[in-house]
């Protein structure tokens, strides 16, 4: 094979590739749950299609349990000024 032949093959294996993978990100797109069409969460964060809130879940009872915290407790948002102004 000459070496253009490689090259030209070589060109021909990624554009397949390329174009594989194009339509597996579609696939999988379509498929979430989590994103919109465009595969934006709603957080306009680039989705990776995988659902984390049982992992945040399991983390925020770890870290509850090790400080002591109840888990009927809600959550503060945001901190009180003390003092003046």
């Amino acid at each position: 094979m000459s070496r253009e032949q490689a090259d030209a093959s070589r060109r021909h294996r990624q554009a397949v590739t390329d174009r594989a993978d194009v339509q597996r990100n579609k696939l999988r797109i379509a498929n979430c749950q989590l994103c919109d069409d465009d595969g934006y969460t709603p957080g306009h964060v680039v989705c990776d299609h995988i659902d984390h809130r049982p992992a945040a879940k399991r983390g925020m009872a770890a870290i509850q349990a090790a400080m002591g915290w109840s888990s009927d407790r809600p959550a503060r948002r945001g901190r009180k000024k003390r003092g003046g102004a």
